[in-house]
C-alpha cells in the first residue's frame, strides 16, 4: 500500500474535550453477525503501540486501548424508527463502524443507524469494513446507499452521490483481516497506519487478536 494512502487512515475530524461511552458503534446485518463478533473482539484486545500513547494526534490524545465498542443489539426491527435505546448508543459512541456487505447495502435498519449518525454526529467519523459483494456493483453492492451519499438534515438519504468512501477490506482478496483492523484502529486512534503496521509486525502470532 503506498504510503499516502496509509497516511489517509490517520486523519480526520476530532471532537475536542468531548468523552463518549462508547468507541465505537458497530453497523452489521444480522447475517454477518459473525463478522460484527470478529471485529469487536479484534478492535477491543487491540493495545496501541507504546510510543503514541497520550501523544496528541487528529482525534487528541492517542488512548491504550479502543474499548468499549456497542455491538449488541436485535436485528432489523419491524418500526421505522432505530429505537430509543440504540439512538441513545449511536449517540453515545465516537466513531460508527459499518459492516459492508451485499446483506448491509440491503438492510433498512443499517441505514437508518447511518443516516441518524451522519445527520447528529461527525460524518467524518463513519468508517467503512468490507466483508463480502463488490463497492459499485448494482449486483452485488456492499455500501449501504446511507454511506456513498448525502443524508440531509432529516435524516433522509437523498440521490446526491458522494465521493466512494475509504474502507478497510478484510477479504483474503483485499487487505486481509490482519490489515483491515489495524486500518481501523489507526483512523480510531488518530495515527498514521504505518506506526502500527511497524509494532503489528514485531508482535508474536499468539498474541494476535482470533480471527473467523
Amino acid at each position: 500500500m503506498p504510503p499516502a494512502r496509509r497516511a489517509a487512515w490517520g486523519f480526520g475530524m476530532s471532537d475536542p474535550g468531548s468523552t463518549f461511552r462508547y468507541k465505537a458503534f458497530i453497523s452489521y446485518s444480522w447475517a454477518d453477525a459473525k463478522w460484527g463478533k470478529w471485529l469487536q473482539h479484534a478492535i477491543e484486545t487491540y493495545r496501541t503501540p507504546r510510543a503514541p500513547i497520550g501523544a496528541e494526534r487528529a482525534h487528541g490524545p492517542v488512548p491504550a486501548r479502543l474499548h468499549p465498542l456497542f455491538k449488541d443489539r436485535e436485528e432489523e426491527a419491524a418500526g421505522a424508527s432505530i429505537g430509543a435505546a440504540v439512538e441513545a448508543a449511536l449517540a453515545s459512541s465516537e466513531f460508527l463502524i459499518v459492516v459492508c456487505s451485499a446483506t448491509s447495502a440491503k438492510s433498512k435498519w443499517v441505514n437508518r443507524e447511518i443516516a441518524w449518525f451522519k445527520t447528529h454526529r461527525d460524518p467524518s467519523k463513519v468508517l467503512a469494513l468490507i466483508v463480502g459483494g463488490e463497492p459499485g456493483d448494482p449486483d452485488n453492492e456492499c455500501f449501504p446507499k446511507a454511506l456513498t451519499h448525502l443524508v440531509d438534515a432529516e435524516g433522509a438519504v437523498t440521490d446526491i452521490a458522494l465521493d466512494t468512501p475509504l474502507a478497510a477490506d478484510a477479504r483474503d482478496s483485499g487487505d486481509g483481516k490482519r490489515m483491515a483492523h489495524l486500518k481501523l484502529a489507526a483512523a480510531m486512534l488518530g495515527t498514521g497506519l504505518d506506526e502500527l503496521v511497524r509494532r503489528d509486525e514485531l508482535v508474536p502470532a499468539s498474541t494476535e487478536p482470533a480471527f473467523l
